[in-house]
């Protein structure tokens, strides 16, 4: 890694891994205040705040390198399962493959 310090890319993989974490641990509120009407307004304004909060910390990764960008996107995409795993523990909803088998069934 010549252009980058590995604290750097430690750095930028962690900020990368929060602000994916954020993204898809705020879809639950979001999608809550979508499915009611008097809160649509603020769901709106979450989803754009959330995908404003996501883009500018990839655009500051970009701003500072190839290797910084790499690094916060592969955060970005390994807080995705993270985040889901834990959220399915919070919200108790069943993992895909038994609604799936589930549904089979009927």
């Amino acid at each position: 890694m010549p252009d980058i310090s590995v604290f750097s890319a430690i750095l930028w993989f962690v900020a990368g891994l929060a602000a994916g974490a954020a993204h898809v641990v705020a879809l639950w509120p979001n999608v809550q205040w979508f499915m009611m009407p008097g809160r649509r307004a603020a769901a709106v304004a979450v989803m754009v705040v959330r995908l404003l909060v996501l883009a500018a910390v990839l655009f500051l990764a970009a701003r500072n390198g190839t290797a910084s960008l790499l690094f916060a996107a592969f955060g970005v995409i390994l807080a995705r399962p993270v985040a889901l795993r834990l959220m399915r523990r919070y919200t108790g909803a069943a993992p895909l493959a038994a609604i799936r088998e589930e549904n089979a069934r009927s």
